[in-house]
């Protein structure tokens, strides 16, 4: 008998009744085998719990939490495991100040309310379905009404906004197959975030550009201003509702006047807040096109052409411009102590001046 529950990893009183019940149901030894299976691959995880922990709050408390992680997930919002154990703590602890959410706990909540966390999956087909349908019917409300107010298409503006680094990054270099990794010269500046603004009409005309920095005050830009470009400047470097009215008066209303206009953009915060559009209502000859979220690969015109053109364009100017740089240093010997040739480039015909082709 103990020879037996050692192969089995089991205790020795339950194989005993397990083969005491045998001859009465003969489908007991798979429950065993499984049973034992799952002892020891919770043995072998550290993870094996014989019974539950009591809860040190009220059930009802629980209840509650479990709701509030399905009406969240039902809304789209992403629900982490530190966003449970938040809410969790803010929930409990005014009732048990001791309670701390650990992992634990953490565990056993989510196998007491059938809830697990999972990898971040694409949309579904039935989600991609119901987006379709949306835009179907954004693209025909928004076509009525241009029809409706006679909206020409220099006053069709699409407004997006885009992450703009002072330096792009190659995605990537060429290096020989053995090396362990791929090395360039980088001058800091590629974690140097802002945001670009761009504006453009149904007609192919580009509004005012405006560039926002992470600055507490202004910038005055120290080169010759030959795009018109609009410097402005907020604590992170984003939009927010002070800017966009900003751009709105210096840039939009400028542009279109007493015209008809039609006004696209997309569902950020900062686009769709009370301020901006009670602004807006002032001026009721500009019709506004909010784009649903998660349409926007599809109705923004900005995200389908223009932006992945723009950063491509950045992204080689960087390129040549940090190559350029490195090559003027070589010249004047600046990296003779920090870089020396290697064997092959003395070996070869080539010089310096040959190799840099920007």
């Amino acid at each position: 008998m103990q020879e037996n529950a050692t192969n089995f990893n089991s205790k020795e009183s339950s194989i005993k009744s397990f083969i005491n019940n045998y001859e009465k149901n003969p489908a007991i030894l798979v429950q065993l085998e499984l049973l034992c299976s799952n002892e020891k691959n919770s043995n072998r995880h550290g993870q094996i719990n014989k019974r539950p922990p009591q809860l040190t709050y009220n059930r009802d408390i629980d209840v509650s939490l479990a709701d509030w992680v399905y009406c969240s997930i039902d809304l789209g919002y992403l629900v982490t495991r530190e966003l449970i154990k938040t809410k969790a703590k803010e929930m409990i602890s005014k009732l048990n100040p001791d309670f701390k959410a650990s992992d634990s706990w953490l565990q056993c909540f989510l196998d007491r309310n059938n809830i697990s966390l999972r990898k971040l999956t694409e949309k579904s087909k039935l989600q991609m379905e119901q987006y379709q349908t949306i835009s179907r019917k954004f693209r025909a409300h928004i076509r009525d009404k241009i029809l409706k107010h006679n909206i020409q298409p220099e006053y069709i503006i699409n407004f997006d906004e885009t992450p703009f680094f002072w330096d792009y990054l190659p995605r990537k270099v060429a290096t020989p197959k053995l090396s362990k990794s791929a090395t360039g010269w980088k001058r800091g500046y590629h974690k140097s975030r802002s945001t670009l603004c761009l504006a453009i009409t149904a007609a192919g005309d580009f509004l005012r550009p405006a560039l926002i920095l992470k600055r507490q005050k202004p910038y005055v830009l120290q080169s010759i201003n030959d795009i018109d470009l609009l410097l402005l400047h907020s604590e992170n470097g984003w939009v927010n509702q002070k800017i966009m009215i900003e751009w709105l008066q210096r840039v939009l209303l400028p542009y279109v006047g007493r015209n008809n206009c039609m006004f696209l953009y997309d569902s950020f915060e900062a686009h769709i807040s009370d301020e901006v559009l009670n602004f807006l209502r002032g001026y009721p000859n500009i019709q506004l096109g909010v784009i649903v979220g998660g349409t926007t690969s599809t109705d923004q015109p900005l995200d389908l052409k223009i932006n992945k053109s723009f950063k491509d364009i950045c992204r080689r100017q960087s390129i040549h411009h940090t190559n350029s740089m490195l090559k003027a240093l070589q010249e004047i010997n600046a990296f003779s102590q920090a870089q020396k040739p290697s064997e092959r480039l003395l070996e070869s015909n080539f010089s310096f001046q040959y190799l840099f082709i920007f």
